[in-house]
């Protein structure tokens, strides 16, 4: 019987070098068994980091659900300019807030929610 291939942490390194040697990087990383989602950087582009204790609540980019705050923990990569940023859970207050970036920029942005009434 043949064993079966499964990427471990070695199989994720040499993946993510391929990407990067090709162009390619990981702007958003996710963690087992969910997607991994790639886009092209632009070298002028500012990197955002959601610091938030709620893992599932969602990320909301210009109207765009981008993610969730655990899938997200390499970072968004966005275009130097303003941006309206929202993180949402359905069990939570929302947190709204704009964003204006500089190019290059890297920045964490620590959203705690607040929990809802019953």
């Amino acid at each position: 019987m043949r064993a079966k291939w499964r990427p471990g942490r070695l199989g994720s390194v040499l993946f993510l070098a391929i990407l990067f040697t090709s162009g390619t990087v990981v702007v958003a990383g996710a963690g087992c068994g969910s997607a991994v989602r790639h886009s092209l950087v632009d070298p002028g582009d500012a990197i955002i980091w959601i610091d938030s204790k709620i893992s599932s609540a969602v990320v909301v980019i210009n109207d765009r659900e981008v993610g969730t705050v655990g899938s997200l923990r390499r970072g968004i990569a966005l275009s130097p300019g303003t941006h309206r940023l929202e993180v949402r859970h359905p069990q939570y207050h929302s947190h709204y807030s704009v964003l204006v970036l500089r190019t290059r920029e890297r920045r964490t942005i620590r959203v705690a929610l607040a929990a809802r009434l019953l």
